[in-house]
């Protein structure tokens, strides 16, 4: 295929495998945005077509943009759309991805680790793959799905002209990883611990220091209550009823709760005692998040300075009974066959369609950095509790006082939230190729 780069991003190549020298901040001048246009609506009156044309909208002002398609038909479609709605697509280059999309949506967590080498070029970081620990490493689903999601970041390498540094047989998505851009790293432990079994966290420790070249690397106990393993169990309801199913699900993902806004500061999801007591999954969370705050409050940079810790609210959860016409629950159920299972990992069994509920995955935390901008979650629409339109303009004001110097532009993200992630996840920014 022909090198996305002509016409649109400068040429360079790293003619040897050079080591590391350091990650890139996301918040550092970028060359491009990537992400995924989705084919299809999952949930009927979620339109995943509105999100996408938002984000367009808000990144062209100062982004240049690469956008996964299905085929052409689907890329004809976009520009159309864009066409109609006086949107032009000049700094827009669309490539036809060649992965399964209901397994390939967010090219965050599949695409290229970025580095910049001792000769400031920037570099690739190929980190191994298992759909999100759900596939075995040796699996032949493994092997018969994933490969072409597994061969994503080198394409994006190749057609951007750069250099795949090191292949790496870790298993780690880019959701999972949280860089300060001065050899800082925060991982969240039982993630990691579960993609690579038969590694401990020493391990994994000096692993990712000699492959990302860091100084340091901050460990988190666990992610969020609502971002582990889909088929892990059930969650309560707004009633107390445990009828609940995560829907998708990055299966423990840090940028779901936890983010460095700048080389010493962290956001970090908050929930307050009054939310506790009110909602089992708060309540559990709000454990996990504090648990992260006692650990963070004592931690340093590679410098030796404490960090600056600004909380942010927790969207209030959003629980759908769905008809099993729903495209999300055609993919549940295909999972289910895939997997040969009736049962929840707890051992449990599913509970009948008609008594299930889907949680998407709500965050203000999986906010996009791109170059003069912040795309971030806003939730509330007319008809929810006003408590959601407050915690959105709580949200809006928290990362407005973090990014002064870029516009904040919220979006409803609910029509991909369904497919496990946010923006975050489905914006993979590429930076500037040579310092």
């Amino acid at each position: 295929m022909k090198s996305i780069i002509y016409g649109v991003l400068a040429f360079c190549i790293a003619s040897q495998p050079i080591k590391a020298q350091r990650v890139p901040a996301e918040w550092e001048p970028q060359n491009a945005i990537i992400f995924t246009w989705f084919a299809k609506d999952l949930v009927k009156g979620l339109s995943v077509d509105s999100v996408h044309f938002k984000m367009v909208k808000s990144l062209l002002k100062e982004n240049k943009l690469i956008i996964n398609v299905k085929n052409n038909k689907h890329k004809e479609r976009i520009i159309s759309m864009l066409s109609n709605n006086k949107i032009a697509v000049d700094n827009i280059i669309f490539r036809n991805a060649t992965f399964n999309f209901p397994l390939g949506n967010y090219p965050r967590d599949f695409g290229p680790e970025w580095i910049y080498d001792s000769l400031q070029n920037l570099s690739v970081v190929d980190m191994n793959w298992s759909f999100y620990g759900y596939l075995s490493k040796k699996s032949w689903l493994n092997n018969y799905l994933n490969k072409p999601i597994k061969r994503y970041d080198k394409q994006i390498a190749k057609e951007l002209g750069i250099n795949v540094a090191i292949s790496s047989n870790i298993v780690s998505e880019g959701g999972a990883k949280e860089f300060n851009g001065a050899g800082v790293l925060m991982l969240v432990e039982q993630t990691e611990l579960k993609r690579n079994q038969g590694f401990s966290k020493d391990d994994l420790d000096k692993v990712y220091k000699q492959l990302f070249n860091l100084k340091k690397i901050i460990w988190l106990p666990y992610p969020t209550y609502d971002d582990e393993h889909m088929f892990s169990n059930l969650i309560a309801d707004e009633k107390g009823n445990k009828n609940v199913l995560r829907s998708a699900s990055a299966n423990g993902h840090i940028d779901e709760f936890c983010r460095f806004i700048g080389t010493n500061t962290i956001i970090l999801a908050e929930i307050t005692e009054e939310e506790a007591l009110k909602s089992e999954l708060h309540r559990i969370n709000k454990d996990r998040l504090d648990a992260c705050y006692n650990i963070l409050k004592k931690e340093t940079d590679a410098n030796g300075k404490t960090y600056t810790i600004i909380r942010i609210p927790t969207p209030e959860p959003q629980f759908f009974q769905l008809d099993e016409k729903e495209e999300i629950i055609k993919q549940i159920n295909s999972l289910k066959k895939l997997f040969n299972t009736n049962k929840l990992i707890n051992g449990t069994d599913f509970p009948n369609a008609a008594d299930l509920k889907l949680l998407p995955a709500l965050s203000y935390c999986n906010f996009t950095i791109a170059n003069g901008v912040v795309l971030m979650a806003a939730y509330w629409k007319e008809g929810l509790p006003e408590v959601i339109k407050e915690k959105d303009r709580l949200a809006f004001e928290i990362i407005k006082r973090a990014f002064p110097n870029r516009e904040v532009v919220q979006i409803n993200p609910l029509a991909i939230n369904f497919s496990g992630g946010g923006l975050h996840c489905n914006t993979k920014h590429i930076p500037v190729l040579r310092k």
